[in-house]
């Protein structure tokens, strides 16, 4: 495990939505996707899966996506508590628009994120922040 996720010290386990896309319809690349997360999460004793939510061939530019949608309806309503991503990317390119999420949107939803690749992990400070600075300030 990475020093940058959290450790689960109290012993909850996080219901987790898992959110795959890519720009272009390409059913290899989500299946890959979706394989590497779901052994992220077998990996972790603090997470189970819940759902997989995917957006094939759906660009990250926009928040409109069916996938993206279906998986905030869920978090709203509480039956997910935690979004895992391969990597940013995977949920937008509009870092804008990406880290009002991360750091706005779910701490209010009371929604875990994580960032598999880029070892962001939403129970630490500034989650988004420190992601950038690992990867040298870098636009995603």
């Amino acid at each position: 495990m990475s020093v940058f996720f959290a450790p689960s010290t109290d012993g909850r386990i996080w219901k987790a939505d898992i959110y795959v896309r890519t720009a272009h319809a390409d059913i290899i690349a989500i299946q890959s996707q979706v394989d590497y997360l779901v052994k992220f999460i077998k990996g972790r004793k603090d997470l189970c899966a819940h759902k997989i939510y995917v957006d094939d061939g759906c660009s990250g530019m926009t928040f409109n996506r069916p996938g993206f949608q279906g998986m905030m309806k869920d978090l709203r309503s509480k039956s997910a508590d935690c979004v895992v991503v391969k990597d940013l990317p995977r949920l937008g390119r509009d870092i804008f628009e990406v880290a009002k999420l991360v750091d706005q949107v779910f701490p209010r939803l009371g929604v875990r994120f994580l960032s598999a690749r880029d070892n962001v992990d939403s129970l630490l400070e500034y989650p988004l922040y420190g992601a950038l600075l690992r990867k040298g300030g870098v636009a995603i």
